[in-house]
């Protein structure tokens, strides 16, 4: 192998070798759903030059046994689909969990880069040349859409971020299908509704039903309200219970620091009646909460609303959450 692909080659393997260690080791900055989704649009920038290296390396060590010459492309993006495959392959075993869509991002990333390097690539030689020269126009777009669409989940999130603090000092007001973004459910169902008939007073817009299924622990988990309630005395807000005896339920709040510890975080039981509860929990108590330590009170990051080991299922009405 001549010197000038002998290097090209040296350096192409240590450039992957760079990019799958960081694509393996690298972590989001901070553990918010905008940074992982971030880091998961990473995937196809760097599965994308990925493949251009697989490409290179095809072309230097293969060169003389593959014909025609874009079977070199081929074998590209079958080595990054594996490289992909393989990576997802592992998280399994590691700390992270396999995710398909970063899979399918992988293949973007690749397709997408070898497709627009091939319509500029005076080497590759086909019979229908002339005829696929007069659509290269239009690939090129529809790759550079394929390419800008892996980015819409970001926007999104963009526009929850934004409604999330255009409500503020709201916390949720279950009025948005913007809000849904930040919340999960364990063990129960969650829609957003009319104020019920049996609801007491003039409420704009929706709230929140939930029902709670028999569970150990059925949740109702609120992530990534505002961060900062500092300047606020006290968390508010109203509960419509349907069940006819005094129900038990919890809440939990958690800042960004929180170890996963039950000593470090903020838990409340109360009793609910039937009807309209109004519910008010003075901010003092949170911050003072965990055991060896303050609550940050400007980097709240869950709240949770749980029932425990129910027999059988139980559904609420929740009206907004607001700092006062």
């Amino acid at each position: 192998m001549p010197m000038r692909k002998s290097i090209s080659t040296l350096i192409s393997v240590v450039i992957i070798g760079l990019l799958l260690f960081i694509l393996e080791h690298l972590e989001p900055p901070a553990n918010t759903f905008l940074w992982r989704e971030l880091f998961n649009i990473g995937h196809v920038p760097l599965f994308g030059v990925l493949s251009l290296l697989f490409l290179n390396l095809s072309i230097n060590i293969l060169g003389r046994f593959l014909s025609p010459y874009y079977w070199h492309y081929l074998v590209a993006l079958a080595v990054a689909t594996a490289t992909g495959v393989a990576s997802e392959f592992i998280q399994i075993f590691g700390s992270r969990d396999a995710d398909i869509g970063d899979l399918v991002r992988d293949l973007v990333g690749a397709i997408v880069f070898l497709g627009l390097t091939a319509t500029f690539d005076l080497k590759i030689k086909t019979p229908l040349k002339t005829n696929i020269t007069r659509h290269i126009p239009a690939f090129r777009i529809f790759l550079l859409l394929l390419f800008i669409s892996t980015f819409v989940p970001v926007f999104l999130w963009f526009g929850a971020y934004w409604h999330r603090d255009r409500i503020f000092p709201t916390l949720f007001n279950f009025d948005s299908s913007w809000q849904k973004a930040f919340i999960q459910t364990h063990h129960a169902r969650l829609s957003f509704v009319p104020p019920p008939p049996e609801w007491p007073e003039t409420s704009k817009g929706k709230i929140a039903r939930i029902t709670y299924i028999p569970a150990t622990w059925p949740d109702l988990e609120m992530n990534e309200p505002y961060p900062d309630w500092s300047g606020y005395d006290s968390l508010v807000f109203s509960i419509l219970s349907t069940v006819d005896t005094i129900a038990r339920m919890s809440i939990r709040i958690e800042d960004i620091h929180h170890n996963h510890r039950f000593e470090d975080r903020y838990t409340l039981s109360f009793y609910l009646e039937k009807g309209l509860n109004r519910i008010s929990l003075p901010l003092s108590d949170v911050a003072s909460a965990p055991a060896s330590r303050k609550m940050d009170m400007t980097a709240i990051h869950a709240m949770h609303l749980y029932v425990y080991k129910i027999p059988d299922s139980l559904t609420f009405y929740i009206d907004k959450f607001i700092l006062k």
